[in-house]
């Protein structure tokens, strides 16, 4: 029983330490961005990314205002800001029952057009508005 148990550890750790170096690999293409990069890169851009319940899109107007648009065509907005080069969303409107909190998140970026969160979330830049997030008024 004593070398089952060994091999079962030795085993686990083998596959944390294959693990672990994946994650050391993967990383090092990310670049964390500095708040002036965060601006340069969203801010006037939008970005679609997947959700459990399907995709969203989100477009950070120039005059401090962020939209959200999901799936299915439910909307979202309120008022962005950068701090410590962090992107930080303060809520103002949401449809229904969203569950979303006021929070500042880092930015990574992963590849010419896209960016990852600090929180794991991939998605692509896109030049503009094209798919109308921006709600009108």
């Amino acid at each position: 029983m004593g070398g089952f148990m060994r091999k079962v550890f030795l085993g686990i750790a083998t596959f944390i330490g294959l693990f672990a170096s994946g994650i050391q690999t993967a990383s090092a293409d990310e670049v964390k961005m500095t708040g002036e990069e965060i601006q340069k890169v969203l801010v006037g851009n939008s970005n679609q990314y997947d959700t459990p319940w399907g995709y969203a899109e989100a477009y950070r107007d120039p005059d401090g205002t962020f939209y959200v648009r999901n799936s299915k065509g439910e909307r979202g907005k309120g008022k962005w800001s950068i701090k410590d080069d962090e992107l930080c969303l303060k809520w103002t409107e949401t449809y229904r029952d969203w569950k979303v909190s006021d929070s500042c998140t880092e930015y990574f970026k992963v590849g010419e057009d896209t960016v990852k969160t600090s929180k794991g979330v991939v998605s692509k830049v896109k030049q503009g508005d094209p798919t109308k997030v921006k709600l009108v008024e």
